[in-house]
């Protein structure tokens, strides 16, 4: 259970759904475990005394001479830090995997970071690295979406616990991924052990009742390694989140401690004040469900420099893929995984009707169980999803 579980009222699953059903039904503590046992055995509060690049060659040669065959998948600063980290370290990469509807023409915002960051920034690190070969594969789902053949995938998806945060068609593109590529369903025929890389996650770094804390959310696993690839006994790749796993505790801690050495001046200035100046990019982070929202938050968009030196260069499209406004679209868009389908969403295409009969099957059986107020975003709106669940704190200076 590497990429994390649920426990309440003496239960552990993987689906965040069953959780809730249950937290509904005997109010208790719901923790998400992410591999609580491993990193707690580690001294947070001590900072390693290797430089950041040095850690992340360290872990890219680790999981490169794991894996037969390595895949990359690449789209912002996060997985781009770890291709920069395999090129200036001479770490081969066997495919660079870039996820793309053919149909969005640059309709959402994930779209326009493949096409106006993404690639060109490829074509750069090409000619600033000639001496580095590597495979740029593009993933595109819009016709296997729009393929007949795929009705059974997206039937099946739709049973009992097994709907990821968001039901999206780009979750049944990752779990269908050897569907889509005949190489790589030949390598894993051909018995080789395959790693895919995702550049999960940045740190989420708090500072609560004067102490700096880390927490892991399920939120970003959810959006690379869903409750169906957790479910499928026949998983023929192993998922590798680059930052998060429990072989990267000495990443996480060094660039908590980065973040922390960064802020501690804007900190102090922080705390002599009522409110922050908006200069300082600190915000509060207000939640009522969990006192571990309340307090500072420090905004990822700033730590990049401090946590990502050899990005330093590159321009990223920080902003996020975000939900339409409000209304039938909204809601529609919101459960079926948000800005990254509008193409679908815009078209009058026949699979659109039979995304809409799975969807509001969805949302009839996540209304049947009444799932308490407390973890809606939105309440009693289940449309604006769950909120997020965290780790125990791990408290480093």
């Amino acid at each position: 259970m590497k990429n994390g579980y649920y426990e309440i009222n003496g239960i552990k699953t993987y689906s965040k759904l069953e959780a809730l059903e249950s937290f509904t039904q005997h109010p208790n503590i719901l923790h998400w475990n992410y591999n609580d046992e491993e990193f707690s055995m580690y001294d947070w509060t001590k900072e390693p005394i290797e430089s950041i690049d040095d850690l992340y060659k360290e872990h890219a040669l680790k999981l490169r001479n794991r894996y037969d065959k390595l895949i990359l998948i690449l789209g912002g600063i996060d997985s781009t830090n770890i291709l920069l980290t395999c090129i200036k370290n001479n770490i081969p990469i066997d495919e660079i995997g870039i996820f793309y509807s053919k149909y969005d023409n640059q309709i959402s915002l994930a779209s326009k970071e493949v096409h106006q960051y993404t690639l060109p920034r490829l074509e750069r690190f090409k000619e600033k690295y000639p001496t580095y070969t590597f495979n740029i594969r593009h993933i595109e789902y819009g016709d296997y979406i729009l393929s007949p053949k795929t009705e059974n995938t997206f039937i099946e998806s739709n049973s009992k616990y097994a709907y990821p945060l968001v039901w999206s068609v780009n979750y049944l593109v990752r779990k269908s991924l050897f569907n889509i590529i005949p190489e790589y369903d030949r390598w894993a025929t051909e018995g080789k052990k395959i790693g895919v890389i995702y550049g999960i996650d940045k740190p989420n770094v708090k500072y609560r009742n004067k102490n700096w804390i880390f927490n892991f959310t399920d939120v970003p696993l959810e959006s690379g390694i869903t409750t169906l690839d957790k479910l499928d006994p026949d998983r023929r790749y192993t998922h590798e989140c680059f930052y998060w796993s429990p072989e990267s505790v000495k990443i996480l801690i060094k660039q908590c401690h980065l973040i922390k050495n960064f802020y501690t001046n804007k900190m102090n200035i922080f705390l002599s004040l009522q409110k922050p100046p908006e200069d300082y990019h600190i915000n509060f982070s207000r939640n009522n469900q969990d006192s571990i929202y309340s307090g500072i938050s420090v905004l990822h968009e700033n730590i990049h420099q401090v946590i990502y030196p050899i990005c330093s260069e590159e321009n990223f499209m920080i902003k996020k893929p975000t939900i339409p406004g409000k209304g039938d679209n909204h809601i529609r868009a919101r459960m079926l995984g948000g800005a990254r389908e509008l193409w679908l969403y815009a078209s009058n295409h026949e699979r659109k009707n039979l995304m809409y009969k799975i969807n509001k099957d969805i949302q009839a059986d996540v209304n049947k169980r009444k799932i308490d107020n407390t973890w809606l975003i939105s309440p009693p709106d289940i449309y604006g999803g769950f909120r997020a669940c965290v780790s125990k704190d791990y408290i480093f200076g």
